[in-house]
């Protein structure tokens, strides 16, 4: 079996796959490095599962956060958008293994436009309740593509995660 695979960009803005396998030491070195600095909270900006991971101060684990907001979606059907074809397979188990009823569809966050459309376009005629951008690189001008598109409401992990990070840390 393949292992899990999340999707990022580069600084130089190239998007690239990577083995969770790979990649979930070097998050679990940067929570460390973190909380010796002093932090007092961790939001893991990633939508993809990366279990096993440790803290001693609080860690805000967003593909937990994302799943339990949608899974209070009663009897609906939720379209998943993801940013490749291979991570279809894998999101399919995680979304399913959660008790959802899911349509799942892709396009690259950090690709063309034209991916947007097809994938909103596709959620579309599948007539799904929900729409979830399920990659924490999707952005509000694509939420509202898919939106207009799907006619549906759309979960941009990017915009709720923000408006959760301010109420946990403002005054």
């Amino acid at each position: 079996m393949r292992d899990y695979v999340l999707v990022t960009r580069l600084s130089n803005g190239t998007s690239v796959k990577v083995a969770r396998k790979r990649i979930a030491p070097l998050i679990q070195k940067c929570i460390r490095e973190l909380e010796d600095f002093g932090v007092d909270l961790n939001l893991l900006l990633c939508t993809g599962e990366i279990p096993s991971l440790k803290a001693k101060k609080p860690l805000l684990i967003s593909d937990e956060l994302i799943s339990n907001i949608v899974r209070c979606v009663k009897d609906g059907k939720i379209g998943i958008v993801v940013p490749e074809k291979e991570q279809v397979p894998q999101i399919k188990r995680r979304w399913e293994s959660r008790g959802l009823s899911v349509v799942i569809t892709n396009a690259n966050p950090y690709g063309e436009s034209k991916a947007f459309e097809k994938a909103a376009k596709f959620l579309a005629r599948e007539n799904v309740d929900l729409v979830v951008l399920d990659c924490i690189g999707f952005t509000p001008k694509v939420k509202e593509l898919f939106r207009r598109l799907t006619g549906k409401s759309v979960l941009l992990p990017q915009t709720f995660l923000g408006y959760l990070l301010k109420g946990l840390i403002s005054p």
